[in-house]
């Protein structure tokens, strides 16, 4: 089994922030459905997350540990 460390950026409300900081992320069990769109995603670019986050949002750098990774879009991958 492998494991992959990669950077990835979150946007979000501003004020889901403090919480995402005193608690962390949802375990995808604490996720309604586990759908592949639903709970929470990571960018491959802080501009990506900041578009997703809007003009009153937060943009989280995050180191992501991956197992079993969801495919990546091929659009929110870029150069920065």
């Amino acid at each position: 089994e492998w494991i992959a460390v990669i950077r990835g950026w979150h946007g979000c409300h501003s004020d889901e922030l403090k919480h995402i900081i005193e608690h962390g992320f949802p375990r995808k069990t604490q996720l309604d459905s586990g759908e592949a769109d639903q709970g929470f995603c990571f960018k491959g670019s802080a501009k990506a997350a900041a578009e997703q986050a809007g003009p009153d949002g937060c943009v989280l750098m995050c180191y992501v540990i991956l197992r079993h990774p969801i495919p990546t879009i091929i659009d929110d991958q870029t150069s920065e």
